[in-house]
């Protein structure tokens, strides 16, 4: 599902990692509100190839730039998001 502002379509995007991490990058699944009116979405996450079970010592030979999706998905406030995927 895409999501459309102002004639801007977002389907990936970085979002906030803790202080000294990488930020993560995440397809947008669906954006919702909750109950309490608190703006919410519902993220696929991609994974760094040091995050999968390639050890350590290989993750020199995948592509830094080379993520992969999972079948992982949660929800996450809005405020969340850092910027889109470029």
């Amino acid at each position: 599902m895409k999501y459309c502002k102002q004639g801007i379509i977002i389907q990936r995007l970085w979002l906030m990692a803790e202080a000294d991490s990488p930020d993560y990058i995440a397809r947008i699944v669906e954006f919702f509100e909750t109950i309490d009116r608190e703006p919410y979405f519902k993220a696929q996450w991609f994974y760094r190839a040091e995050d999968t079970v390639i050890n350590e010592k290989n993750v020199h030979l995948i592509d830094k730039g080379r993520v992969f999706l999972s079948d992982i998905q949660d929800e996450n406030p809005l405020n969340y998001i850092v910027s889109k995927v470029v």
